[in-house]
Parts: structure tokens; sequence; C-alpha cells
């Protein structure tokens, strides 16, 4: 600062008048100094990331205390770019004024959301609106992968370890367990549960990173532990254990969802449900086809005396001697003869057609025995060369199902014949010769095995049966072709169809030790679970068309393995004349079946159904032309197959009907407002403390809304939805395809300055308009949400 006079030379500051005073000031506009308030962020995918106060920073604040207007107050832009392509904007203001040369201070918020998992760099950055430089700072944010987690629990009727379209098992009960401590728990707690649903599906949603087990927390009721299967190749087998009825697994980062984690079960069908007519008891004892039983001084308790005629002229007869006592009720088939005593009333005999109870009882042994042998043996007892060694032979489960073929058993005085085995074995004992065991022969039972779980599938008519006395048995006797004569103990069953079967304890006068308090011999009532396929033993001869009607998941059109079938759809049976001649409804797993019918040319028509198991809408899928050949129509909604040539003799099958659920695609329409959050006024209305600007959104309702595109079936889609109050749309009941959704510019919006957002389905924003989302893939139960658009309104005035 100088100060002369005119002419250049210093002033006489004594003397009064006055001074030009020039002054050259030099003022430097500070940067701001921004601090990120948080470390490093972990989120997980979908979820909203929220950080209060994310920004701090600091500027030099201007207040000249003479200045009657007030401080003067700064404004800023801040931008966050979160790292996935996208930037929040906004303006914000100071917190707190300060004085001249004290620091003013401002902060603002952070909320996004990732729609999909890694890692990303945030940049945070502050610019000082009135010409100074920028500040700038960063900090990482990890988005965790959510795994879904999806399976069946299934009847695995073929054993074979696989979902092969088999019908599922609902109601059953799963948990997930956190053996790791997740960040969801602590370590070793259930932290999900579902329940299977109709169909035997069941999913557990947005597991974070982590070690689980998937653990089946209760056995089906009647069902035997199966096998479990994973069916992902996408999901390593080393992040796999299998166990009994469980899974460990181990979620990584980048796992992608996993389904197919499937549990099988043998369901055990008890024999006296396969054996109809047993009045609920079940059959304790069994003659099939013109056998006559004769009962002496026998007790059969807890089950039912049956006894059944055939074609021939010669009448089935139970005689009934001595002391016999029938705990249960004897079904007597009509043309049968029976022997009355007078311990045995009218009221405790029922006379009905057992016709289909013999068929069933064959059916099971013939199952039984085309079933591939786990264990071999040529004779088991006896003497000499080929027997299996000891008195004492132990047959040890393997935890399932036991299959075992033996040619002749023989069991001398005192030995015996061990079948030893878990609660889960069930053993299938296939044989083919020689039944015999002579006096006190035994069959034992070890380690948790009871008679429940035995079958002696006695085939063939080439010995009859001999059970010497005292003689002890375990399990169901089935023999459809072979005499018994039986003065043993049997814990089980005996189901016979040879000439006779004689239970007498006292046989040519023999007096028995193991006999009850009244002196009777005993067969005690078990019951066998055995599964019995009546679809895997259809007969040769059976002339009719079949089929299922099943979801196509994958929408391929062939029924898959996993693909549930689906019950009570009828289906129609049409002439060439167009008369509806039969009808069938599908079963439990989704089969149906026309038989017994006369040569000629036939459509079938299947009735559309409205929903699917899960409830979402059902759609015609795709028809396939069976085994006899036909004509379909799958580039629209038929549900027939036609022309089918059906001959005398033949069987035609594989007419599949495929039904595909759903699909949705959902978004909204915004408005991007900047507005004031926060802060109060005084009574000048001037703003204080904690205030700033920010852009918000805010629903735009009716907008037009196109949905373009072409469906599974090569057809052309365009739809229109308009935006609701809330500035929503939906699409609702989409086949698969490929799609593009497009908005058509709202009134009173700037052209062009708008964004449009891809959502959970994918698909690519058009670079010529960004007012459409176009190669949106969409698949069967897809739910396809966020494809939005915002919109900036025209500046008004």
């Amino acid at each position: 600062v100088e100060a002369k006079d005119e002419d250049g030379t210093w002033p006489d500051l004594s003397v009064p008048g006055t001074l030009p005073v020039t002054a050259d000031v030099s003022v430097s506009n500070v940067a701001p100094e921004l601090t990120v308030t948080v470390g490093n962020q972990t989120v997980d995918e979908f979820a909203v990331l929220f950080i209060a106060d994310l920004g701090k920073f600091t500027d030099p604040g201007f207040d000249n205390p003479t200045n009657p207007a007030g401080p003067t107050r700064e404004t800023f832009t801040y931008e966050i770019e979160w790292g996935d392509g996208t930037t929040d904007t906004g303006i914000t203001s100071v917190d707190h004024l300060g004085r001249a040369g004290e620091p003013t201070t401002g902060s603002f918020d952070g909320r996004h959301v990732y729609w999909a998992n890694g890692d990303y760099t945030v940049t945070v950055r502050v610019i000082d609106d009135d010409g100074g430089e920028s500040a700038t700072s960063v900090f990482d944010v990890h988005v965790n992968n959510l795994t879904d987690l999806s399976g069946r629990v299934y009847e695995d009727r073929n054993e074979n370890g696989l979902d092969d379209a088999e019908p599922g098992i609902p109601g059953v009960l799963l948990h997930v367990v956190d053996t790791q401590g997740t960040s969801e728990t602590d370590d070793d707690q259930v932290i999900r549960t579902a329940v299977t649903a109709a169909n035997g599906f069941y999913q557990f949603t947005n597991l974070r990173p982590g070690a689980y087990h998937l653990i089946e927390a209760e056995q089906p009721l009647g069902a035997y532990d199966g096998m479990l299967a994973k069916i992902d190749p996408m999901f390593p087998d080393d992040q796999v254990t299998i166990g009994d009825n469980q899974f460990s697994f181990v979620v990584n980062v980048d796992d992608h969802d996993a389904p197919g984690f499937e549990f099988g079960e043998f369901y055990a069908v008890n024999l006296d449900r396969v054996v109809l007519g047993g009045g609920g008891d079940g059959f304790a004892l069994l003659g099939l086809t013109n056998t006559e039983l004769n009962v002496r001084n026998y007790a059969a308790v807890g089950g039912d005396v049956g006894f059944a005629s055939g074609t021939s002229s010669k009448e089935a007869r139970l005689g009934y001697f001595n002391k016999a006592v029938i705990d249960g009720t004897i079904y007597q088939d009509p043309g049968s003869g029976f022997k009355k005593f007078k311990n045995v009333s009218n009221d405790g005999i029922i006379v009905q057609d057992l016709d289909d109870t013999v068929a069933d009882a064959l059916l099971a042994s013939e199952q039984a025995l085309s079933r591939e042998a786990t264990q071999t043996f040529d004779k088991i007892g006896g003497k000499g060369k080929g027997s299996a060694a000891g008195d004492h032979l132990v047959i040890s489960g393997n935890g399932g199902v036991n299959v075992v073929s033996i040619k002749d058993i023989d069991l001398l005085k005192h030995q015996s014949l061990v079948l030893s085995g878990s609660p889960f074995d069930v053993f299938i004992i296939n044989v083919t010769g020689k039944f015999h065991f002579h006096d006190d022969a035994e069959i034992l039972l070890a380690d948790g095995l009871d008679a429940s779980q035995v079958l002696w599938n006695v085939a063939g008519k080439s010995n009859d049966i001999h059970i010497h006395k005292d003689a002890r048995m375990s399990g169901t006797i089935l023999a459809p072709e072979r005499t018994v004569k039986f003065e043993g103990h049997l814990t089980g069953a005996l189901i016979a169809g040879g000439k006779q079967i004689d239970l007498n304890v006292n046989h040519h006068g023999h007096r028995q030790r193991h006999v009850d308090s009244d002196g009777l011999g005993t067969i005690t009532y078990v019951p066998f679970a055995v599964a019995v396929d009546r679809d895997a033993l259809q007969p040769d001869n059976v002339t009719g068309l079949s089929g299922f009607v099943f979801e196509d998941d994958d929408v391929n059109g062939v029924l898959d393995r996993g693909e549930s079938g689906l019950v009570g759809i009828e289906l129609t049976l049409v002439d060439e004349n167009g008369v509806a001649v039969a009808t069938a409804t599908t079963d439990a797993q989704g089969r149906y079946e026309f038989t017994g019918r006369a040569e000629g040319i036939y459509t079938i028509r299947q009735a559309q159904p409205d929903t699917l198991p899960s409830g979402l809408r059902a759609l015609d899928g795709s028809e396939t032309i069976g085994s006899l050949g036909g004509l379909v129509l799958n580039n629209q909604d038929s549900n027939e197959i036609q022309d089918i040539l059906f001959t005398s003799g033949n069987v035609g099958s594989a007419y599949n009907f495929a039904e595909i659920a759903s699909a949705q695609l959902s978004g909204s329409v915004w408005e991007l407002v900047v507005v004031e959050v926060g802060g109060r006024r005084d009574h000048h209305h001037r703003h204080h403390d904690d205030w700033q600007l920010t852009l918000q959104k805010q629903p735009i309702a009716g907008v037009e809304i196109l949905l373009g595109g072409v469906d599974d079936r090569g057809n052309s889609v365009l739809l229109t939805s308009i935006t609701s109050a809330d500035g929503s749309y939906v699409f609702d009941n989409l086949r698969p395809g490929t799609y593009r959704v497009s908005e058509i510019q709202p009134d009173g919006f700037l052209v062009g300055e708008g964004e449009a957002q891809i959502g959970t389905a994918g698909g690519m924003i058009n670079p010529d308009n960004r007012n459409r989302i176009r190669d949106i893939e969409l698949g069967s139960r897809e739910v396809a949400i966020h494809y939005d658009f915002t919109e900036i309104a025209e500046p008004k005035g």
C-alpha cells in the first residue's frame, strides 16, 4: 500500500485534507477438503447400500460482520461414481457457517443398489461452485453373490438315484444350517427352513458365501431313506459332500444359483395296501386262487384272513379246526367254501371279490423277481458241496434295498440265517428252489432290522414249502404257486397260491415247545414294506394310447429328468367323426392312458389348466407325437395331437403334453427432481443448520409402455401398458421369448435427457433410442423387474 501526493511526493500527514489511497489485494480460493466417513464396504447384491454422511467437506467461509445481509452461503456439487457405470450427483451446502478465516462444513448421504456381485471402486468428488478446485476420495465395495438353492424330494421308484420325472413328495421339511458362522448367524444354527410343494420342489434364496448343511429334517412318513444326488454340473464336486439325508456344501463369492440338490426316497408301500381288500388291517394269511386253507391250533394275531376262488370248478375252502383263533376279519371270495365251527360267527365273514387282491399279490412277486440282485447264493444251509459255510450264516445289509438271490434254502435243525441291517435296510429275498426249515431252524434279525423290512419271494412251483415244528420265521412269505406245510411260528404274513396252505401246530401228534399259553402256534401279523410299480410291469398285449402331461421347465418340449408331471388334468379321446369316445385323468405322475380302443384315427385333446402347482399361470407348451405317429400344431394354442392311426394290438406311448409357466416383466417411470432436504428456516425465512439439495425420484403416471418381441414359438408380440399412480407398469402371463420394452416420451419432459435402466433379466439399451431396452431374454417362471425409465422436466417460465 502506498500513499503519495499527485506530484509523487509523500504528503504531510499532519495537514488535514483528502488522502487518496490505493490497495492491491490478492485473494486465493482454497480447495475444499473432503473426508469419506466410511471404510471399505460389503453388501449383498440387490440390497440397498445406504451410508449416512458418506462425504463430509470443509471450506474457508466468508463472513463480513459489517454486512447487514449476513454471511455468504456457498453451494457445492457432489458426485458419487459407484464403479458400476452409474453416477449419482447432487447439490449440497454448508451445515455450519464460520467467521472470517474459519472453515465451513457440509455433508451428503449415499444410497445405491448393485445388480451384480463383484468388487467395485467408488469415487467421491466435491466441486466448489465458485471456481475452486475439486476434492476427491475413494473407497471399495465388495458385493456378495447370493445363491439360490433348490431341488426336489421325490419317490425313486426305479431306485437308480436319479429323478426320472418321478412323483414328488410334498410337505417334507428341510433345513439350511450355517456351519461356519457367516454374517447371517452364529455357527451351527438353522438359518432357513422350507417345505416341499405338491411336486416335491423346494427352494432357498439369497444364501451368502459360507459353509452350509442342507438337511432333510424329517423322513417322509412311510418312506425309507433313498439316494441323494447333486445334478447341477456347474456346482463343483469338491464343494459338496453327501451324507445321510444331508448335503454339506460351500457357497463361494462367485457361485451361481444351485438347482438340483435331489433327495430320493424309497416309498414304504405296505403289502397290505398293494393286496387290496384287507379291511385296513392287511392279510396275515391269504390263500390265492383255488388254494385250500387248513388252520388247526393256530392263532392269526393282528391281521385278516382271505381265500379266493378261481375260474376252475374246484372251490377254495377254509378249514377251521380245534382251537384255531383268527384275530381279524375273514374275507371269502364268492364261490369259495367255508367249514363253519362253533367258535366262528357269521359276523366275522365278509363275502368279497378278491380278483384284484390276487392280481396285486402276483404283481408284487413278479416285480420282486425282476429286481437286479445285490447278493447271490446257490445254497444256504444243509450239508455238502455248494452250501454256504457254517450253521449261522450272516447276510449284511447295504443300508438300502438289498435284493438277495438264493437258489435253495435248506436249514437243518438248529441252523440259522441271520439278516443284519439298520432301520433303513430292506431285504427282498428271491428263492427259486427249495424253501425248507427243519426243527428249531431260525431266521434271526439283527442290528435294528425287523420283520416289516423282509420279504421272502418264493417263486415258481418246483418244491413245496416245509416249515417244521419250532422253526421260527420273520418277514412276509409270498409264494404265488407253492403249497405250504407250516408247523412253525411266523412274525410277518403268509401269502401263498398253491394247492394248499396247511397250518397245524400238532401235525402228526407232535407237541411243540414254542406255543402260546393256549397251546397255539402263531402268525403275528407284520406287513412288509415294498414298492410295487404297476406301470413297470404292463403286459405286452395291452393295447391303448398313453402319455404324460408335465411342466416343461426348460421349454424344449421334452419330458426331461427333474420335470414334474401334472396331476388331475383331463384328456379326451376323439374319433375321426369328431365324437368324444373316452376321457382320462392324469395320475400323481402326470400319466394318462386310454385302453381297449377299436381301430381308427384318433385325436387326443388336453384340457388347458389355469395354473400350475407353483401358482403361476399355465401356458400351452409343445405337444409330442408318440410311437404311432400323428400331427401337432405347436405354433399356436392347440392342446391336441391329431391323426393318430391306431390298429388292434398296438400300444401308442409318449403322447406328451407340455405346459409352460408364465413369465412377467415390470418396471417404473420416474421424474428426477432436485429437492431441499433437512434444515430449518427462521422467521425471516433464512436457512439454518444441516440442509442440502439432492436428487429424488417421483413417479410419473399415465405413461404408455410398449412391449414387443418374438416368443418361443416364433410369433410376434406387441403389448401395451400404462403406468399407474405409483409410476409402475407390468406385463403378465408372457411366454418365454426375446423382448424389448419401450417408453413413449411423455409430454412436458426433455427429449433425450432421460435414462433407461436394465432390469434383472438383462438386455441392452438401444443406442439410437434411450427410451428402449432390447434383447431381454425371458424364460419360463422368469420374473423380470426394474426395467425403469427416468425423465427430466422441461424448464418452466
